[in-house]
């Protein structure tokens, strides 16, 4: 079969988001220059900020995988961060959908052994028995609109409008390229799909198998207040949000001693996520939605885990609250007297602790609970530091009188 010269016999496309002007690629370069130049500057104040002893590579390194489990996060994390810009350099050089007068294929940018993640598929134009638009990760975006094709045995779906033809394609500024796919009705959606190169070349040599125009649009105008399973979600983050907030800054009075498991309570939300974002597929809940209430839930959970460990911590706790007595450093840190508690250090309240003595000694009420971790009644050091600060701004006052 002989095409017209904007449609041969062969078209192969590729991934809208790998094609840049000379000026896009200008300006990733200097916004990955800015992000390397801003994370070397954070290391360096935070090098500056760590006590002296601890700037050397060891100390550093036993600080870091002091914990084992932070340890394999941390490189989880690494490791998931090089598989994805390995991935995209893959899908850069390698993946392909190619168009021709027989069928359409997908070429998968993963090596062999790795095909089953994401495999190549193609299809004969004889095969599709039907094809249909889907709204997929932006509902409301023409860039969100999905080709499903239905082989009988096998069903793929592709995204008309990320696949151009690198030919003919001008790459144009980030914000004109929103602004023209920005668009809110479904018949608006489809019109800017209908002008995309996979839909043309269909139009040009299966023109059967083109989607149905007065057909249902399916994931425009998702409500989920009408789902309940994305409604109980929204009302799952609601209730985790506002207890964060509650608990942290109204409701709660003892804090984390040393520095709190972050990495855990990132963990917590990670699971989170993949946890509501599947529950939510399969309550057939559209894949931008399911992904925006479960990132918002698992911000919301992994921020509420914060005070609810501090509150599991003091419930299984068997002995109370125990008052251990400290002594003041020069440093103004305060080292315990007694084995088991660790040190304390207020460093945003040095004014209050230099009006001490060296080695004056003071008592704190601390405990231990059930997850073994030390947390502090901020309770009456924060009366002493009301106090002192009353007294300050009184001593202050008189002097300008």
């Amino acid at each position: 079969m002989t095409l017209t010269s904007r449609f041969p016999d062969r078209l192969e496309l590729r991934q809208r988001m790998f094609l840049f002007s000379r000026t896009q690629r200008w300006a990733f370069w200097a916004a990955g220059l800015m992000m390397l130049a801003m994370f070397a500057a954070v290391l360096l104040i935070a090098l500056y900020l760590l006590p002296e002893r601890e700037r050397n590579g060891a100390a550093l390194l036993t600080k870091l995988v002091r914990n084992p489990v932070d340890a394999v996060i941390n490189t989880l994390f690494l490791i998931v961060v090089v598989l994805h810009l390995a991935y995209m350099r893959l899908a850069q050089q390698r993946e392909r959908l190619i168009l021709t007068g027989t069928g359409i294929e997908y070429h998968s940018p993963l090596p062999g052994a790795l095909q089953a993640l994401r495999p190549s598929w193609s299809l004969a134009w004889g095969q599709i028995r039907a094809t249909t638009l889907q709204g997929t990760m932006r509902a409301r975006d023409a860039r969100g609109v999905a080709l499903e094709l239905d082989g009988g045995l096998r069903k793929v779906k592709i995204s008309p409008l990320q696949w151009v033809d690198p030919a003919h394609y001008q790459p144009a500024s980030p914000w004109v390229e929103l602004w023209k796919l920005r668009k809110s009705t479904p018949e608006e959606m489809v019109a800017l799909v209908e002008q995309s190169a996979v839909l043309r070349y269909i139009a040009a040599v299966a023109p059967h198998l083109l989607p149905q125009r007065g057909a249902p649009f399916a994931g425009a105008g998702f409500a989920l207040e009408k789902n309940p399973h994305a409604l109980a979600v929204v009302i799952a983050f609601f209730v985790c949000f506002f207890y964060a907030l509650g608990d942290t800054f109204v409701f709660g009075h003892e804090i984390y001693v040393e520095e709190p498991p972050y990495l855990f309570f990132i963990a917590a939300g990670i699971l989170a996520a993949v946890a509501a974002a599947f529950w939510l597929q399969r309550a057939q809940v559209p894949v931008g939605e399911s992904l925006g209430v479960a990132l918002l839930f698992a911000v919301a959970l992994g921020a509420a885990v914060y005070p609810f460990a501090l509150r599991i911590n003091a419930i299984t706790d068997v002995d109370g609250l125990r008052n251990y007595e400290y002594q003041l450093t020069a440093e103004l840190k305060l080292n315990p007297l007694s084995a088991g508690p660790p040190t304390l250090a207020f460093p945003r309240y040095a004014d209050y602790w230099s009006h001490f003595k060296t080695g004056s000694v003071h008592t704190f009420e601390l405990r231990r609970g059930g997850l073994g971790f030390y947390q502090l009644n901020m309770q009456p050091v924060n009366e002493a530091l009301h106090d002192f600060y009353e007294e300050q701004n009184r001593a202050a006052g008189a002097v300008r009188r």
